[in-house]
Formats: structure tokens, sequence, C-alpha cells
């Protein structure tokens, strides 16, 4: 009989942390409270699914007061919906936005989508976000959306404000791409100089053996060397300055309630997927050549030591476009993730810069 219960013993210990996971993964969203956790009057605290160039597609979408001015965040990866780890400081800004975090079509939440993986490319993508913008205006019986970009999302940003100027308030690039061929180059020196450094250890032997692939080759080499590679750029502070992003990243997805287990289990596979069809365009292209200009006010925000997207990239498309409006924010305490790793600068100056603006 001891050895039943032993048995038992064991496997209430393998089920716990599934038990566990499930608690936390509820896939709602929490109300918006005050700091007697009563909900705020006139807030929005909802998760919502539609129907987005032809397959339902996810958005989360959270903000103090339905009036006030509505902000889409295109996240990055691709395929790598952000809202797990932004969502303990952009709790402060849905404040003063309203804010959309769309879940692109192969990833996150709107995974699964049958006809995939064919369906996720730039054009469609860049449609997917205009659909999305005009559900909000009517949503929200708003004008301009205010348009935020993060890494992949900056692609992404920039060609849906090519393409829909007037739908749009302002285009802000946080982690801003441009030849992101000529940018692999610069985190690999980045990764091998701070090796370099370690010359006590066997960092350096690890490092030797990435060899940058070339600009045209297929995306599963590219994904073998970035999974490598980005090891070392979380390590040496180039993904987050003074934090792993290797190790941060797993725990604020695991504690999203937002996901369900599934999500959460799906999430990794989502990704794979979505790069492995937008990779090829990302690498291939330079847009300082594809988009010189914009029709509405741009504001690039770059962390100083950002690897991933490195600063001399992003200075370069900065320069080089042309617009109504720009101006160009830097930190010094940041890397790829200024918008959360020097939250409260960023957050003055979307309120002092971005939004005292008017379009």
């Amino acid at each position: 009989m001891i050895y039943v219960w032993i048995a038992l013993g064991v496997l209430a210990l393998l089920l716990l942390p599934v038990l566990l996971l499930r608690m936390i993964s509820p896939g709602k969203t929490p109300p918006i409270v005050d700091a007697k956790g009563k909900a705020v009057p006139g807030s929005i605290a909802v998760i919502e699914k539609l129907i987005i160039g032809g397959v339902p597609q996810a958005m989360i979408i959270r903000g103090h007061s339905s009036s006030n001015p509505v902000l889409l965040y295109l996240h990055g990866g691709p395929g790598t919906p952000e809202y797990a780890f932004v969502r303990r400081e952009f709790a402060a800004l849905e404040k003063h936005f309203t804010i959309c975090y769309w879940e692109q079509r192969g990833a996150g939440k709107s995974a699964g989508t049958a006809g995939e993986p064919a369906t996720i490319t730039l054009p469609q993508l860049v449609s997917d976000a205009a659909e999305v913008t005009l559900y909000l205006q009517q949503r929200f019986q708003c004008g301009k959306v205010y348009l935020l970009g993060h890494s992949w999302g900056t692609v992404l940003g920039t060609h849906t404000a090519k393409a829909f100027p007037d739908l749009f308030a302002a285009y802000i690039g946080i982690g801003q791409v441009c030849n992101q061929f000529e940018g692999e180059r610069l985190s690999l020196e980045f990764v091998r100089d701070q090796a370099r450094q370690l010359s006590h250890t066997s960092v350096p032997g690890k490092v030797a053996t990435l060899e940058l692939p070339a600009r045209n080759a297929p995306a599963q080499e590219w994904t073998g060397y970035l999974l490598k590679q980005r090891r070392w750029v979380g390590e040496f502070g180039g993904a987050m300055f003074r934090t792993n992003l290797n190790k941060t990243a797993p725990k604020q997805l695991i504690t999203c309630p937002e996901y369900t287990l599934r999500e959460k289990l799906n999430y990794l596979s989502g990704a794979k997927k979505s790069m492995l069809q937008l990779w090829p365009y990302i690498i291939t292209h330079d847009l300082s050549q594809e988009i010189p200009r914009l029709e509405i006010p741009v504001y690039i925000v770059q962390g100083l030591h950002d690897y991933q997207t490195p600063l001399a990239e992003a200075r370069r498309f900065y320069e080089s476009l042309t617009a109504p409006h720009k101006a160009w924010f830097e930190l010094e305490e940041a890397a790829h993730f200024p918008h959360t790793e020097c939250y409260a600068a960023f957050e003055q100056y979307m309120l002092t810069e971005v939004l005292s603006r008017k379009s």
C-alpha cells in the first residue's frame, strides 16, 4: 500500500506545476482598478478576436478612458507579441492612451489560423494593420490613431504609415530597423568584442563558432544562427542593458494572465513560423531606400546599447527620412527595449513631445 501512496505523491508533484500554470493562465485581462481596487469608471480592459483579413486575430485593448487617444502597438519578432513583456510598465501609459496590443496573424493569441503560413507576408500584414486601425476608429469614434512599432514592428509600421498616412496621427519607431543585414554585422562585431574581454573564460571560444550567414541564406540557416547569437547579445546587455532578456522573458510570459496555457505552450512555434516567412524580406531590404519619406510626424526612440537593431542603423534611417516633423530620442541606459528599460523617460516623451503636437 505504501507504494501506492508514493506513486500518488509523485504524480501529485508532477501535476502541481501544470495545475499552477492553469491557475495563472485564464486567458483573460484583469479590469483597470483604482487604488482601492475598484474598476475605474469608463475604463476598458478586453480581449477581442475579430476576423481581420479573412482570419481570426486577437487584440488586447486596455485604457483608463475610452475617450483617450488610441494607440496601436505593433509587436516585434517577427511573430513575438510583446504584451507580456511591456504590460507592467505600460499600465501607466494606459492612463493616457487606449492601447490596442494587436497580435499579428500567426503569432501569439492569433496563431493556428487555417491557411498559414502562406498568408504571413508583409503586404498582408500591412493590410491587416489598416483594417485593425479602421476597426479601432469605428469602435472608439476617434480620429487618427497613434502607430507604435517595436523592432520588426518598425518594418510593418513604416510600410503601414506609408501606405495609409490618413489613418495615423504619428508614427513612433522603437528599435528602428533600417538595413538589418548591416545591423547583424554590427551585432556580431559587438558580441565578439565583448567576448574578447572575457579571455580568461571559455566564452571567446564559444563565440568564435558564430559565422554570419550570407544575406540571401535560407531562413532556416538564419534562424539557427540567431538562436545562438541572440543568447550572447542578451548575456552582454545588447538586448536589455541591465538585465538578461533571455532570463526575464520566459517568466514574464508564463505569469501573463492574458494567455491560456495552450497559448503559452504554442508561443514559440508561432514565432518560428512567422520568422521563417518574414525574415527573408527583413534581411534583404533597406528601409532607408524603400521609405525615403513619410507624410506624418515621426518619432524614433532608440537605446544607446541596442545590438538587435543597432543604433547606427536606426540613426541612418532617421537621417535619410523626410517627414513633416521628425524627432530623435536616445536613451543612454537602455538597449533594445528603451520603452520599458527607461519607462519614466519614455512616458514623459510620449506626453510632452508626441501627444502635445497636433498633426
